[in-house]
């Protein structure tokens, strides 16, 4: 796929297209909010879930209603309608998981289902996951490619799910994965100097909502709960998102950045989700089966408050973009070997350490 989605605007426009955004959540949120209490869309407290009053799982339905909005209003400048109808598709997938409570496997059919279809429309591939070896990029022939791809995106999809466990945390993580993107296409000679663009449209725009969403998400403004959740609708359709942009930006003859790169822009979700599965597996449990045992279950079980929980978690988190963005420019012939085995590495960590992650989070702590 040669920039399919990396469609370019105006810095005017691309400025409009996230404003537009964030305005057309900060007014939808109480409207969806209320139509989510009527028909029941809510999450209940549970023994593994950390609020205390039902709370409304419209963030991922008002964040694409805002994309619909914008759409319609740069309808001339910029319009994608592919990207509206997939994650249109994601979306109500999730809505249906978050009344139904659907099986993973169900879900993860539904989504394979979904990236078959994004290959025939759009040309979504991952056929080169970069310089594994330091004797040139990786490649696939299509057959193959088209499964690596279900394989990246289910499990950017998931990633992404998995972190949504706390007030604030993914829509905070999805910001910075995502104003990185927004650097990267402002800084490319291509895209910014032979199209004079700001930014991509599709960028912004997700950066807009997701502003807005975090207002009514996080625990600021003395806040003591989230009014409102993103729920399964909402997470996967942000990690589609990412992952959909990740991939553009990574594949194709125009790619702004490696493969293994856009693996470490998506950052601590994929760590996480990596050892946890990978922690799982090894004890004989279900990856599949929720737990408490992510990142931020561990930090707020030590004694740290959810927003001294993000806090950190974010910290890592532009920790970890920094170092896959700025090794090319320390290790050029060999950065992608580095960063793929230095992620496998902190997955290891990860994996090793996990029962010492809270007794160290506590006495940081304390």
């Amino acid at each position: 796929m040669e920039g399919n989605l990396i469609q370019t605007a105006t810095g005017f426009t691309a400025a409009l297209t996230g404003l537009s955004a964030f305005l057309a959540c900060m007014i939808g949120f109480p409207v969806t909010i209320r139509l989510s209490r009527a028909f029941g869309l809510v999450d209940l407290p549970s023994g593994r879930k950390n609020h205390h009053a039902p709370t409304p799982l419209v963030g991922g339905i008002t964040f694409y209603l805002a994309f619909l909005v914008v759409s319609a209003l740069f309808a001339k400048e910029w319009l994608n309608v592919s990207m509206i109808l997939w994650i249109g598709i994601v979306l109500a997938i999730g809505i249906y998981d978050d009344y139904r409570n659907i099986s993973a496997l169900s879900r993860i059919a539904a989504h394979s289902l979904v990236i078959i279809g994004i290959f025939y429309t759009d040309g979504l591939l991952v056929n080169n996951i970069g310089d594994l070896l330091g004797n040139g990029p990786v490649m696939f022939i299509t057959p193959v490619a088209i499964g690596i791809t279900i394989v990246s995106v289910i499990g950017a999809i998931n990633s992404v799910n998995m972190v949504d466990g706390v007030d604030g945390l993914l829509g905070s993580l999805a910001v910075v994965s995502l104003f990185t993107l927004l650097m990267i296409a402002i800084a490319d000679p291509i895209t910014a100097g032979n199209y004079k663009s700001f930014a991509t449209a599709d960028v912004c725009t997700m950066l807009g909502a997701l502003c807005a969403f975090l207002i009514y998400n996080s625990r600021f403004f003395k806040r003591k709960q989230a009014a409102v959740f993103m729920g399964d609708a909402g997470s996967t359709a942000i990690g589609f998102c990412l992952v959909y942009l990740l991939i553009d930006y990574s594949q194709g003859n125009n790619q702004l950045i490696s493969p293994v790169t856009a693996g470490w822009i998506l950052g601590l979700p994929l760590l996480d989700a990596s050892a946890v599965i990978g922690k799982r597996i090894l004890s004989g449990k279900s990856p599949l089966k929720p737990g408490r045992d992510h990142l931020h279950h561990l930090l707020i079980d030590s004694g740290m408050s959810v927003n001294q929980a993000v806090g950190r978690l974010v910290f890592l988190h532009c920790i970890m973009v920094l170092v896959g963005v700025s090794t090319k420019f320390f290790i050029e012939s060999h950065a992608d070997l580095v960063l793929f085995w230095a992620f496998v590495g902190l997955v290891l960590l990860r994996i090793i350490f996990t029962d010492n992650v809270a007794t160290m989070a506590q006495s940081t702590n304390q």
